[in-house]
């Protein structure tokens, strides 16, 4: 099993803040999820990201996919190019902000 998590989005409700990259207690979203993901053996994680794409470069534990159109077009492309690079079967989709109690 692997994981696609969606991270594009500019989060302009968040004051352009990169949402997955906020942190909560000690540790940023995105890297809660990462350690989550691969505490229960889904690897590879690939994140989609566009917004602010730099700032996941020190994350460690993923494999960023560049979506360069996340200001024209929604989520679902940015999913669907990602599906089109690494096919189809066997993945968990998860959005950037999705906190998961463990």
């Amino acid at each position: 099993m692997r994981a696609i998590i969606l991270a594009a989005g500019e989060a302009v409700r968040f004051n352009n803040e990169v949402k997955p990259l906020l942190q909560i207690n000690s540790e940023t979203i995105i890297g809660r999820l990462v350690r989550q993901l691969k505490s229960a053996n889904v690897n590879p994680i690939y994140v989609v990201v566009g917004h602010k794409a730099e700032k996941f470069l020190d994350v460690p534990g993923i494999v960023i996919i560049n979506y360069p159109f996340y200001q024209a077009r929604d989520n679902a492309q940015g999913l669907k190019m990602a599906l089109d690079l690494i096919g189809f079967e066997d993945t968990l989709m998860i959005g950037e902000s999705i906190l998961i109690h463990s």
